[in-house]
């Protein structure tokens, strides 16, 4: 027996206005200096919060002692985010 199949869909397009109102923000906010200010307000030093914790398993088993995990999250990037950045 063949799987269901929901009913067809066409893909969701944006019109060419909105994708050309979208265009248009985006290179305003760069031309008056918005990647700049996104650094300088979010990825300064100090901004970023570094925690360590450490968790006590009574039953850890002896191939994971010592073994470390690392955590990154709220990891934000998009237009205003260059390369290097």
């Amino acid at each position: 027996m063949a799987p269901m199949q929901g009913p067809k869909q066409a893909p969701r397009r944006h019109s060419k206005w909105r994708l050309f109102f979208f265009w248009a923000c985006r290179r305003l906010t760069e031309w008056l200096g918005g990647r700049a200010f996104y650094r300088w307000r979010h990825l300064r030093p100090g901004r970023l919060l570094v925690r360590h914790e450490v968790l006590c398993t009574p039953d850890l088993p002896a191939s994971l002692e010592g073994f470390s995990i690392l955590h990154l999250s709220d990891l934000h990037a998009g237009p205003f985010l260059g390369a290097g950045d």
